[in-house]
């Protein structure tokens, strides 16, 4: 999960984009707003250090968090 993460970022940085980056389990994280997710140090250490959550999806719940 988190090279795809890593591979995806690459393919847009420098094109104006922005990313932030939310996980969902049994309960959903928020671990990198649009608005600091290069801001908040070298992003590609940040993302190597996000604990993946292993309770099932919850989507609904997710979406609902996130939006």
């Amino acid at each position: 999960m988190k090279t795809f993460v890593k591979k995806l970022v690459h393919s847009f940085v420098g094109k104006g984009t922005q990313f932030a980056v939310a996980q969902y389990s049994r309960s959903p994280a928020i671990h990198y707003y649009f608005n600091d997710f290069f801001t908040s140090g070298h992003w590609e250490s940040n993302i190597d250090h996000i604990y993946q959550m292993r309770e099932g999806t919850y989507t609904a719940k997710a979406i609902k968090y996130v939006v």
